[in-house]
């Protein structure tokens, strides 16, 4: 928790569901409307300072902070889109896992059979990317896979065809749906510090945000993330700074760029944990007239995964908390995931990160009027912000008992960061 994040009194909670694989039928709603699209834009820069995030929506025109999500639909749209087109009148849905990386950012895809429709960014790099999957069967069994794709026509919607990487072979003709995530668990253990590394700098992450701790300096309105515009070259990761700072190496920044007023740097890596100091180590910083060297520290979020458990069961994960001040690492979250998880893939970070449930079974959705009712949502946005682009509905067509989504409370703490 950073110093900001005791101020607000926030702290964070870990929160386990596991799904009947037998009753729940998981179902992937996706705006394809955002299909192909620019996704979030990440590092343009203009005068040596990082613009703000931009993305490009279908006339070309430029959207920023708040506009970014023009367009995108509320989870109870994504309920009356489902229900519209169900195939059993008593179907209705149980819960809600959201999916809001899908459209935004790069590394992120889905895949359906039917037609082979593939959606991800315009400039994914699809030829060449292998994809770390949650794969659904017509029996709504899941399972986490590692999946290429290969189409004659690479810039098609449709028609492709998704491959097992380790096979080299079509998915079986079982399989109805994949949608990808950031590997967090594999065979039981959780990912090692070079291979977090090897996601990091091969474009896993998009935003780097997730995974370094950036001071935020008040800008009139808004702010700015000290640093962040060395972390990208060309709206691409910068490698040779990402590689310094998974090194625990100093990176210069010019802090003139974004204030005049030294001490609301120093109050704006004070809010992150950092301290003042000039040995080098992680979580220090040292100011020169206009730079300012950081030993940059790992990011803290709030995060949801989901993954098959130690018990083959289908389970979701929520490390609940506050954008970049309260919450856990990537690191942390994997340790802490491999004490549930046989095999595991991270879905969203931050205000994307919430749970809703349906705690009357008589209701055919998850009504918004039930938003501010702990039993409906169990895990709410810390950011309030429902209106999202693809979320997993979990449903199901006859009345649930205990056994068929279990909510669990594990007995191991979130010391570790």
């Amino acid at each position: 928790m950073t110093p900001a994040g005791r101020r607000r009194g926030i702290s964070s909670q870990i929160l386990c569901i596991r799904y009947n694989q037998d009753t729940i039928k998981p179902v992937l709603s996706v705006q394809k409307e955002f299909n192909l699209g620019s996704g979030i834009i990440r590092g343009s820069s203009a005068s040596d300072r990082l613009s703000l995030d931009r993305f490009i929506d279908c006339k070309g025109k430029e959207l920023f902070g708040a506009d970014l999500r023009t367009g995108t639909i509320s989870v109870w749209e994504h309920q009356i889109r489902y229900l519209l087109n169900k195939q059993s009148s008593n179907d209705k849905i149980i819960s809600i896992i959201t999916n809001g990386n899908l459209t935004q950012n790069s590394y992120f895809v889905a895949w359906f059979k039917q037609d082979g429709l593939l959606i991800r960014l315009k400039d994914e790099p699809i030829a060449t990317q292998t994809y770390d999957c949650v794969v659904i069967d017509k029996d709504n069994k899941a399972s986490i896979e590692q999946v290429r794709f290969q189409n004659q026509d690479i810039q098609s919607e449709t028609g492709w065809q998704a491959i097992y990487a380790n096979t080299n072979k079509l998915l079986s003709p079982a399989v109805q749906f994949l949608f990808s995530g950031q590997r967090v668990v594999k065979n039981g253990q959780a990912i090692s510090h070079q291979e977090l590394a090897t996601q990091i700098i091969s474009g896993c992450y998009a935003d780097l945000r997730h995974v370094f701790r950036f001071a935020a300096v008040p800008i009139t309105s808004y702010w700015l993330d000290l640093g962040l515009e060395q972390f990208y070259s060309n709206r691409k990761i910068n490698v040779d700074t990402v590689m310094k700072a998974l090194r625990y190496e100093p990176i210069s920044v010019r802090w003139r760029n974004y204030c005049d007023d030294v001490y609301i740097v120093k109050k704006a890596l004070a809010d992150k944990g950092y301290q003042e100091s000039n040995n080098g180590v992680s979580g220090t910083y040292y100011l020169t007239t206009n730079s300012v060297n950081i030993v940059f520290l790992e990011a803290i979020y709030c995060h949801n995964i989901l993954g098959i458990d130690k018990q083959g069961n289908l389970c979701s994960m929520y490390i609940t908390g506050w954008s970049n001040n309260v919450g856990t690492t990537l690191a942390g979250l994997s340790q802490l995931a491999a004490n549930v998880f046989q095999d595991a893939i991270l879905l969203n970070n931050g205000g994307d990160v919430f749970y809703l449930t349906n705690y009357d079974q008589k209701e055919q959705i998850i009504p918004y009027s039930k938003l501010s009712e702990p039993r409906w949502t169990i895990v709410e946005s810390c950011e309030q912000r429902y209106y999202i682009r693809s979320v997993l509905l979990m449903t199901c067509d006859r009345s649930l008992n205990e056994q068929d989504i279990q909510v669990l409370k594990p007995n191991f703490d979130l010391n570790i960061v």
